[in-house]
């Protein structure tokens, strides 16, 4: 999918994967390696899993490099554009051009989207309230049994980019002694 043309390395892409799914390929929501989401309508294979993922993956990097969007931060936009979908990071590369420092835009361009979604019941954000779902300290209700719990938002939306960095991408990086994309 060109991710290498683009300056995504594999070791990039391997942590995306941990953090999705742990590199397990089967899942109970059948989006795999990658959660694709549409392979939940679909079954894919472990490679078609990965040819979408990471098609998806390289439409995000392009997504930033249209809009002006470079280095680190062209890194987590494509990484919440992943996590929150692309019109969500769009929001967020406006309120951080508007002087909002990242992950503050991020949260509030994910709130801004996914409140009135949640609250219409047309997303669910896998039980999540908003601001769990968003990346902050919230509450997570298991849908099969409505029972609620604490949830930290560590690893989810404006949380989901420095997550993968941090407790991936870098430590990866420097066990094999590579260059980081940024």
């Amino acid at each position: 999918n060109g991710l290498t043309q683009r300056g995504i390395d594999l070791l990039f892409v391997t942590s995306l994967i941990m953090q999705e799914s742990s590199c397990r390929h089967e899942q109970p929501n059948d989006q795999g390696l990658m959660q694709v989401v549409s392979c939940r309508k679909d079954y894919c294979t472990l490679r078609e899993n990965i040819n979408r993922g990471t098609r998806e993956l390289a439409e995000n990097v392009d997504f930033m490099t249209q809009r002006g969007v470079t280095g680190k931060d062209a890194l987590t936009f494509t990484l919440f554009a992943y996590n929150r979908g692309k019109r969500t990071a769009e929001k967020a590369i406006e309120n951080f051009r508007h002087g909002m420092p990242i992950e503050e835009a991020m949260y509030s361009a994910c709130e801004e989207v996914f409140t009135p979604l949640i609250e219409k019941s047309i997303a669910n954000c896998g039980g999540f309230n908003v601001e769990a779902c968003c990346g902050k300290p919230g509450t997570k209700t298991n849908l099969q049994t409505r029972r609620v719990t604490n949830s930290d938002g560590r690893g989810l939306g404006a949380d989901y980019p420095r997550h993968i960095l941090e407790k991936y991408y870098y430590p990866a990086c420097a066990n094999v002694q590579s260059q980081a994309v940024a």
